[in-house]
């Protein structure tokens, strides 16, 4: 599946996004979560917030990002497949198989993350330990590669993506799974770690703008388009939960 964003919305993806209750702040959460958030009047538009961007705290009525129509068409252009209702929160990062530890009923089971995000993650597992619905115990260690710190989180298993099957016989399955009460500083962490990866695409989106405002397109015959666009089957970006 080929998913598309403009720069406007790698810009959103890239920034952490923080909550004041009277004293105290909230988060970290996503764009796209806090958009939810505003839409299902969990919150109102006349509570602050900022990013990590910016050192003072505005309303949300302040911000044209979080008007009702800006909101409502960046999430449907989000979600990455039409026939799930539940618009995902998170975008997920790819982690080339890092090996991960699942626990379930006991038992220690060695297998592979695939993709991580602040929301959950997409997970190779050994055929048949695991069943949907469960509940199991994810043990993430350090990656030298992504400078990612090890965390640990209680997780459901939400659907079965994929089997493997190797000489004719089952071998393993991938599963998503969703982060179930993950520590605040752990999520603040994969944000910042998400964030450094969107950061490079966004850089890449401003290069390819400025290569494209070099173009004389009437000459060549040719249309502009409104947004320079990448593909993500280039990046490391997955829209999922």
């Amino acid at each position: 599946m080929q998913v598309y964003f403009t720069s406007q919305e790698i810009r959103l993806l890239s920034q952490i996004w923080y909550l004041k209750c009277g004293q105290r702040w909230m988060g970290p959460y996503s764009y796209p979560e806090l958009s939810l958030m505003i839409l299902s009047k969990s919150i109102t538009r006349h509570q602050y917030v900022r990013s990590n961007l910016e050192d003072n705290w505005k309303k949300i009525t302040e911000y044209t990002c979080f008007s009702q129509k800006f909101i409502e068409n960046f999430l449907y252009n989000y979600s990455p497949r039409k026939e799930i209702a539940q618009i995902r929160s998170h975008i997920r990062i790819e982690l080339q198989s890092h090996p991960i530890v699942i626990i379930h009923n006991g038992k220690v089971l060695n297998a592979k993350c695939l993709q991580l995000s602040a929301g959950g993650a997409r997970v190779e597992i050994p055929y048949g330990e695991v069943a949907l619905n469960d509940e199991v115990k994810v043990h993430v260690p350090f990656n030298s590669k992504f400078k990612l710190k090890s965390f640990n989180s209680r997780a459901v298993i939400l659907r079965q993506e994929k089997l493997s099957i190797v000489d004719g016989k089952n071998h393993s399955e991938t599963f998503s799974i969703q982060f179930v009460g993950l520590r605040a500083k752990y999520k603040k962490q994969i944000l910042r770690f998400v964030q450094k990866k969107v950061n490079h695409i966004y850089r890449q989106m401003k290069t390819f703008e400025a290569l494209e405002s070099q173009i004389d397109f009437v000459n060549l015959g040719l249309r502009r388009s409104d947004f320079m666009r990448v593909n993500s089957e280039d990046n490391p970006i997955i829209l999922a939960g």
